[in-house]
């Protein structure tokens, strides 16, 4: 022990004389290595940045596999919560586990919620986006401004008549799943 408290730092015994003396007191056998003085901290963090990367990366390449414009092949499969490519130049195909297949736009992937004139937001841009570019209702305006206003009600309105359905101009349950109705998915 007065080894390790030298005055100096050159009359202080090293790690590994001073295992060696330990080892030679006790009786123990010799130490094929010596044991690491301090855990290495960095590891740990480091691995778990890598196993994120990879999984964001595996995530992105996964996404971008199920939603490529491959002819014939442009079904993909959405869970809660997961996000899709907004668009309203060619709605898509997708497989939703309550509902089956139906189209979306990438805005929202809901069948149930309920739009009104004076709502706005993403539910609304999905609405106008599959009436104009699947359903040819020409009436919702050139804009895809996410407000429901008069134009997307008369939109909504010609629908539900040209679908034979109440015509209240509410986009409900109802209307959603006769807005998203694919029987045939893109194949």
């Amino acid at each position: 022990m007065r080894d390790c408290l030298g005055r100096t730092h050159a009359d202080r015994i090293d790690t590994e004389a001073l295992l060696r003396r330990a080892e030679q007191a006790s009786g123990a056998a010799r130490s094929a290595r010596l044991p690491r003085l301090r855990p290495r901290r960095w590891r740990g963090p480091a691995l778990i940045a890598a196993l994120m990367a990879v999984a964001v990366l595996a995530t992105a390449w996964g996404v971008r596999y199920y939603m490529r414009e491959t002819p014939g092949e442009n079904v993909f499969v959405v869970s809660e919560g997961v996000a899709t490519t907004a668009t309203c130049k060619k709605p898509l195909v997708y497989e939703d586990a309550r509902y089956g297949f139906g189209y979306t736009a990438g805005w929202s992937i809901t069948w149930e919620i309920e739009i009104k004139q004076g709502d706005s937001g993403s539910f609304v841009s999905e609405a106008q986006c599959l009436l104009k570019h699947l359903h040819g209702i020409t009436k919702v305006g050139d804009e895809m401004d996410g407000t429901f206003g008069p134009l997307t009600h008369d939109a909504v309105v010609a629908f539900q008549q040209r679908a034979g359905m109440d015509a209240n101009g509410i986009v409900g349950p109802k209307t959603w799943s006769a807005l998203r109705k694919a029987s045939n998915p893109g194949r």
